[in-house]
């Protein structure tokens, strides 16, 4: 099911990122890293904190994806959530 959001979010701060964290780990995930990638770790305006998931492709994936955007709009974050096979680093930043 494709759900649209409509809201305006606040621009993500460290703060807000600690309060998201905390509130993630509490769901006790085993199996998949994460990483926090994209502008939220180079630009002043971000609009949103993008979190890269890597581990085996398992029937809870799909929860984990869900559970870490929920968590972002209890906080009025924007959560961009996704899984990849690897970490892929730009040459501009490395």
């Amino acid at each position: 099911m494709i759900k649209t959001i409509t809201k305006k979010f606040k621009r993500p701060t460290d703060e807000a990122l600690n309060i998201w964290w905390n509130d993630f780990k509490k769901l006790n995930i085993k199996g998949y890293k994460f990483y926090i990638v994209g502008g939220f770790l180079n630009k002043d305006k971000t609009k949103d904190i993008d979190i890269l998931v890597k581990g085996p492709i398992k029937n809870e994936l799909r929860e984990v994806l869900e559970l870490g955007r929920m968590l972002g709009e209890q906080e009025n974050i924007l959560i961009d959530i996704f899984w990849s096979n690897g970490v892929h680093m730009h040459p501009k930043y490395t």
